[in-house]
């Protein structure tokens, strides 16, 4: 998404010396600036984390840096929109960018290593709106809190109703790896959600065979056509051909999975 970011208030004195009325241009992975100011990092970090919720309304989207402006520095809000829009396209009004009423499921589907947190593949969160709760009990980790919300926006968008997101894990050393990888869908179309999820972990192992592609496409327009059941009937059917190609065939898959080192 290619982005204009201006600061639009400025409350005490930034540390980072912004004033209001600077503005930013970002474009795939650049960030200009009108008069060569450098954006800080750490109100960059709060724009990007929230920056998805433009996809959820019209109008722009206004960001505070995390920085509440009590101390000796200064709270910066910044106006955030699409740079292909004007401003007398964007509606103040609208509620813009506040999330859609669509319950998100988010549970995790592999645990590298032990999580510190103590999320296991048995934990789950519901997300409403703003609000993120746990039917089970399940405190969230506080890191796994700082990558969901781009896969949330996402989702509450209506581009897709499901996802895939990774914490940000938490080890000094490569190999004592933790981190947890989540699944996020809309709660009415979980099977389908779960379904594609497996489907897709286990052709990152083996592959993807030619009948288990046709199985696959057979969901799709089904899903496409709002048969969300005939959809999860054969992704269900591509996966267990991917388990019966895998038994059949075992010593070369060994191979392939040693290969990519993921036995």
């Amino acid at each position: 998404m290619e982005l204009v970011i201006e600061v639009a208030r400025v409350e005490g004195t930034c540390n980072a010396g912004l004033s209001i009325g600077q503005r930013f241009c970002m474009s795939g992975t650049g960030l200009a600036s009108d008069d060569g100011q450098e954006l800080c990092r750490v109100a960059l970090a709060s724009i990007s984390l929230n920056v998805g919720r433009l996809g959820l309304g019209k109008g722009p989207l206004y960001v505070s840096c995390p920085d509440p402006g009590t101390g000796s520095g200064g709270n910066v809000v910044f106006r955030v929109r699409s740079m292909g829009a004007k401003d007398n396209d964007q509606d103040e009004a609208d509620g813009a960018a506040m999330p859609l009423p669509v319950q998100i499921r988010v549970v995790p589907v592999h645990v590298i290593g032990r999580c510190p947190a103590g999320l296991t593949l048995g934990a789950e969160f519901l997300v409403e709106g703003m609000t993120v709760s746990s039917p089970h009990g399940d405190g969230p980790c506080l890191a796994a809190l700082s990558h969901l919300p781009m896969a949330v926006w996402q989702t509450q968008s209506g581009r897709r109703f499901f996802a895939h997101s990774s914490c940000p894990g938490c080890t000094r050393r490569l190999p004592h790896e933790n981190r947890v990888v989540f699944l996020l869908g809309h709660a009415d179309k979980w099977e389908l959600c779960c379904a594609i999820s497996e489907y897709l972990k286990l052709i990152k192992r083996i592959g993807e065979p030619s009948e288990a592609q046709r199985l696959k496409a057979e969901a799709i327009v089904c899903q496409e056509r709002g048969d969300y059941a005939g959809a999860v009937a054969r992704m269900r059917a591509a996966t267990k051909w991917l388990g019966r190609d895998m038994e059949e065939d075992l010593p070369r898959w060994k191979d392939k999975i040693r290969q990519n080192g993921r036995e």
